[in-house]
Formats: C-alpha cells, structure tokens, sequence
C-alpha cells in the first residue's frame, strides 16, 4: 500500500451552475405543492480542513483504480 498524492477535483463547466439553478426551481415547485416547510441555500459548500496538515495530503491505496473520487480528490 503507497501513499498516493491527492487530486484537484475537477471545476464547474459553464453548464453545470445553469443546471443548478434549473433543477433548484423544479424541485421548489414540486415540493412548495405539499404540506412542506423548503428551506433552499444557494451556498457552495467547502470542507473545513487544513490542507496544509500531513494527514490530508494524501491517502493510502494500494489499487487507485479502484479508489473511490471521494477519497482521491480534494
């Protein structure tokens, strides 16, 4: 098992916010229809980790064709 370098996940292609905004409305019609109480954030989440810590630089793989995206990107 080696210590594999991390990967840049890949950025938003000028689609996919287009996407965002067009699924975020089908979903506030569908459920503003019912009994529901919708709470909708446009925020774009990030995780709260140092980078700069050794333990999150990497990640151990003996395979990483088999390691799952979440693991391999940052």
């Amino acid at each position: 098992m080696l210590l594999q370098k991390k990967q840049r996940a890949p950025k938003y292609t000028e689609k996919q916010p287009q996407e965002i905004l067009i699924r975020a409305h089908r979903l506030y019609r569908l459920f503003s229809k019912g009994d529901y109480e919708l709470l909708m954030d446009d925020e774009k989440y990030f995780l709260l980790h140092n980078e700069s810590a050794l333990a999150n630089r990497g990640f151990y793989s003996s395979d990483t064709n088999t390691t799952t995206p979440y693991v391999k990107f940052k």
